[in-house]
């Protein structure tokens, strides 16, 4: 015995359909009709937002095509790359900043965060981190920082060859001296009750008006939100110490005429509050100390063009005086 479909998943069949001439379009409607409420539309799960890449650094290395391609859209279109399989032991990391929490008493201090910068021609920093530490902790601390400097050093350096390789016409500005920048920052559990949103501020922000960067490395040290910001607008998204977050510096954007975006980026704080911990992150920014600008080479065909085009003004000029 055939089952009756119920109303709620089909519509009931149609009326018996008048045979003849001039009857088309009551059919067409009586019909058009029932497949309208008999068709089912499915739900649709639309895409998510794009994301900016995510890249294994030895992808980079080793110039596998496919992924300097994605580093290049993703820093074209949002000035943001995001490297995995970059080596550094974020956990090892974390510990030891914890147990040599005294780098946060020479620290600059702000309102939501504490701001370490890791430079050691400071005779004044180091002599007061040798006197908490002594100086054999304090040479094994330093020396594990430099580490990770190095590290994140080249991979900026990758980053940065693969981009300026792009593009062999533009007339690009070749590199005479580089400048490094590495902080540590900090935010505890009392620090971040002075904020409402975010904890660490636009890169630019971090750093003196005047210093414009190429490329800013960011390495949180425990999973956290991040917010992206770029001529494209604001994209937040999930991010972990396994992700080193790369952006486009100002330097770079003007350097490239346009073509790869700057971006910006801050920490979201308020989905973090539930932590009991301190959140630690690294950032690196690389700058270009010295630009030159490399002049184009004329080509033979353009030097021939050049003096055609002499030639004729110089028989047009002798006309005209003549």
């Amino acid at each position: 015995m055939r089952k009756r479909l119920s109303s709620s998943y089909a519509a009931p069949p149609p009326s018996p359909i008048p045979t003849g001439k001039g009857s088309r379009s009551a059919v067409n409607s009586i019909l058009g009709e029932y497949i309208d409420q008999s068709v089912n539309v499915p739900h649709l799960n639309l895409p998510h937002r794009w994301m900016p890449y995510e890249i294994h650094y030895q992808s980079l290395l080793q110039r596998e095509n496919d992924a300097m391609s994605r580093l290049l859209i993703s820093a074209a279109e949002f000035g943001v790359v995001r490297i995995i399989g970059h080596g550094i032991s974020s956990d090892e990391l974390r510990i030891m900043l914890i147990k040599n929490e005294w780098l946060f008493r020479l620290s600059e201090k702000y309102a939501n965060y504490d701001k370490f910068l890791c430079d050691w021609s400071d005779n004044a920093m180091v002599q007061k981190a040798k006197v908490v530490t002594g100086d054999e902790t304090f040479l094994f601390f330093r020396k594990k920082l430099e580490e990770v400097l190095n590290k994140l050093k080249g991979i900026a350096k990758e980053v940065d060859q693969i981009i300026r390789l792009s593009d062999r016409e533009q007339s690009w500005r070749k590199i005479e001296s580089e400048e490094v920048k590495m902080y540590i920052y900090r935010c505890t559990k009392n620090q971040s009750s002075n904020v409402d949103h975010t904890w660490l501020p636009p890169h630019n922000a971090t750093l003196e008006d005047s210093f414009k960067y190429a490329l800013n490395l960011f390495l949180p040290l425990e999973p956290i939100e991040f917010s992206m910001h770029s001529k494209r607008g604001r994209l937040p998204f999930k991010t972990s110490p396994d992700t080193i977050i790369v952006t486009i510096g100002d330097q770079l954007e003007e350097w490239s005429d346009g073509k790869f975006r700057s971006a910006d980026g801050e920490v979201a704080l308020k989905p973090n509050l539930h932590i009991h911990q301190s959140l630690l992150s690294l950032e690196l920014k690389w700058s270009f100390a010295n630009l030159n600008k490399i002049e184009k080479k004329i080509t033979l065909s353009d030097q021939v063009l050049i003096l055609v085009i002499l030639i004729l003004l110089y028989k047009l000029f002798d006309y005209i005086i003549n």
